[in-house]
């Protein structure tokens, strides 16, 4: 299932590279050599970082667009 429409990134993907360490929203798509675009599958990565790793990540995301 794609999480993140912007860039393509299905869930598998995703809960791949938390399995290999990434904390974050921005550490997930630097490691999948990606840039998070419009924001909103932010709620879902976070999510998805908290079952996998077994973390929250309460931290702020800062989103840029390449308007």
């Amino acid at each position: 299932m794609y999480i993140c429409n912007c860039t393509a990134l299905r869930d598998s993907e995703i809960r791949s590279a938390i399995e290999n360490g990434a904390r974050s929203v921005a550490e997930v798509f630097r490691s999948l050599d990606e840039e998070q675009s419009c924001g909103k599958c932010t709620p879902e990565v976070r999510e998805m970082i908290g079952e996998v790793a077994g973390t929250t990540t309460d931290s702020p995301v800062l989103v840029v667009s390449n308007s």
